[in-house]
């Protein structure tokens, strides 16, 4: 009874995000670069609340409010650097697959302080980032390289963590991607061999 509103409060966080920029594109207000940036700023932000709250332990009374605020920025980051990508071509894929894997890592680090559901949402945004970015002609040994680094990482810190539920989670995942990668063929021996290398890599996590 207690502990659903916390989570609801944090997903209604980010939905107001999402709204607060389509409002404001709606309306006409603001550059496309301003939206961009004032969503990062608010993903920031509720980062830096989560902070708050943890530090203000006797007050918020509840770890899982900071960890609900730092879940919250973590994906109003995804949501301003997929907007800054899909919706207004601000920048380029690259750029936007490196801030895909950067606010990853973030989420990574910040799982240690905060706890496993940020952790989660790095996982989740980390697998859904090279969909999200995509032009339609992939660079195969760049995204395997990127799987392998992410898998990882995240397999890594959950082996740390004793958190084996996420360990599973990234390798059901990087599994699922290698497959799609296999199954739309036409790999080149470069290609073929950085996948060969993800698939030995996943077996060794």
């Amino acid at each position: 009874g207690r502990k659903l509103p916390i989570w609801a409060g944090g997903i209604t966080l980010v939905v107001a995000a999402v709204l607060l920029v389509k409002y404001s594109i709606d309306a006409g207000l603001l550059s496309p670069g301003v939206r961009v940036m004032l969503g990062l700023f608010f993903g920031a932000g509720l980062i830096g609340g989560a902070e708050v709250a943890r530090r203000k332990a006797a007050l918020v009374q509840d770890d899982r409010i900071a960890q609900a605020l730092a879940g919250a920025g973590v994906g109003s980051l995804y949501a301003g650097t997929m907007a800054a990508h899909n919706l207004y071509a601000l920048v380029s894929p690259g750029m936007a697959f490196a801030g895909f894997a950067a606010i990853t890592a973030l989420a990574m680090g910040l799982s240690l302080r905060f706890g496993a559901p940020t952790a989660v949402l790095g996982l989740v945004g980390g697998l859904a980032a090279p969909a999200l970015v995509s032009t339609g002609e992939g660079n195969v040994p760049l995204l395997a390289g990127y799987l392998a680094l992410l898998i990882g990482g995240i397999t890594f810190l959950s082996r740390n963590q004793r958190w084996f539920w996420l360990g599973v989670s990234a390798l059901v995942g990087g599994g699922a991607w290698t497959a799609l990668l296999i199954a739309f063929g036409g790999l080149d021996q470069l290609s073929s061999l950085s996948v060969g290398l993800l698939v030995i890599m996943l077996g060794l996590a």
